[in-house]
């Protein structure tokens, strides 16, 4: 059982990634310089989003166990940092 659990947390770190980028990605395209406060708001507001969902998700495997927790946080990062590589080559 505890096997299946971590590919769970594995696989949740990966969509938390992927989703992550995804509303930045959103959050950029949103950005109009010709409402700035608006434009604020959502970059701001969309950051302490994402972090307040991330921070969740890492106290609630926290409390499943350590090894939930690092396994949610290493596969979240590397998947990030992957993704990120990716849109980087794709740019030039």
């Amino acid at each position: 059982m505890s096997t299946l659990l971590n590919f769970f947390w594995a696989f949740l770190g990966f969509g938390l990634a992927e989703l992550f980028i995804k509303t930045q990605v959103w959050s950029v395209a949103i950005i109009n310089p010709q409402y700035p406060k608006f434009s604020k708001r959502i970059i701001i507001g969309g950051a302490i989003t994402r972090w307040v969902i991330i921070s969740l998700m890492l106290i609630l495997a926290l409390n499943n166990s350590i090894l939930s927790m690092l396994i949610l946080f290493f596969s979240f990062s590397i998947t990030r940092i992957l993704i990120l590589k990716r849109q980087q080559r794709l740019t030039e």
